[in-house]
């Protein structure tokens, strides 16, 4: 076992709970909100959350989650936060049934090695490497909240590709124009958004930074929390890859052509893969081959992924399809 000198360990504040952008639906599929939503263990600062932004706190009852957890769906689309130059990370990530296999910053990648103590090696971007975008981007931003008692840290977690274009923007200059090493106070927004494609309206939401002050005031440090008008909604072009951003926060447009967003984190879609995987395997196939078809033919719509989930009753036997596609066969 490997000893870390004491004045080597990462030393970081503990995590108070979760700022979620969505709820599960009641066929168990996460689905975007336009309100702020919390989960956390400590219930007198959710307590304290819907007394400043309503709502009501419940048990959490999730089983994928440990006990003693509670939720507060808010009817606030900003609150106020405080930040620290370091309290923003994003990267790439590759998240399978057994964890995260790597991280990446687009150039170099590390990635676990096997053996007595686990360790990571540094390697040149694989997806780079390969030609296949296996990674997905996500960002974490790390805040206070500071009418509410300190147990520590509030996360945030996205993979919103409009979020990974705009966000690390304006928290940059938020915090170039603050005092350094000082936490700087900020509202943390839900913004509407709708986009356009293949000729079919979206509807979604995005997080954003902003705060109400002018850059005078806080370069005086004079900056104060005011009240802020909530952002109207307002119709964007994507930028960055539009069918990689309703992929991540939308799902196939239904009848009349306009939907809300429904916002797959990342631990159900790994759950996905995993169930895929396994079902690939036990089935002789390459499970690589299966995730990438199944997603193809899916859009990754997260319903049909698990309609094919249920197919594996013990009856069919997976296969492949003479045009190519996956199909599922009565035993003979």
């Amino acid at each position: 076992m490997k000893i870390s000198p004491i004045n080597a360990l990462p030393l970081r504040a503990p995590e108070a709970g979760r700022i979620r952008l969505g709820e599960k639906t009641e066929k168990g599929w996460p689905s975007s909100i336009d309100t702020f939503r919390f989960t956390s263990s400590h219930k007198k600062a959710l307590d304290q959350l819907a007394a400043l932004y309503g709502g009501t706190v419940k048990p959490w009852n999730d089983k994928k989650v440990a006990a003693g957890q509670y939720e507060l769906k808010t009817t606030a689309t900003s609150i106020e936060i405080m930040v620290k130059e370091d309290a923003l990370n994003m990267q790439y990530e590759l998240w399978t049934g057994g964890g995260c296999t790597r991280r990446c910053d687009g150039e170099m990648a590390e990635v676990p090695i096997k053996g007595p103590e686990p360790t990571l090696d540094t390697v040149p971007c694989i997806c780079r490497r390969t030609g296949q975008a296996d990674c997905k981007m996500k960002l974490r931003m790390n805040v206070s909240l500071p009418d509410v008692d300190f147990y520590g840290m509030w996360r945030l977690e996205t993979s919103s590709a409009n979020a990974a274009i705009e966000l690390p923007g304006m928290f940059d200059m938020i915090t170039q124009l603050s005092q350094q090493g000082q936490m700087i106070r900020a509202h943390l927004n839900l913004e509407q958004r709708t986009s356009t494609v293949d000729g079919k309206k979206k509807n979604y939401v995005v997080p954003t930074l902003s705060m109400a002050a002018t850059p005078n005031e806080i370069l005086a440090g004079m900056a104060q929390v005011r009240p802020q008008l909530d952002a109207a909604p307002r119709e964007t072009a994507l930028e960055l890859n539009p069918s990689q951003d309703v992929v991540e926060e939308g799902r196939p447009p239904e009848d009349d052509g306009i939907i809300e967003a429904v916002v797959i984190d990342d631990e159900l879609a790994d759950e996905l893969e995993s169930y895929v995987r396994n079902i690939a395997e036990a089935h002789g196939h390459n499970a690589d081959m299966v995730v990438a078809k199944l997603w193809e033919l899916t859009s990754e719509d997260p319903e049909k992924i698990q309609s094919f989930i249920d197919k594996d009753d013990g009856t069919r036997t997976l296969g492949w399809a003479q045009n190519g596609n996956l199909k599922w066969s009565k035993h003979s």
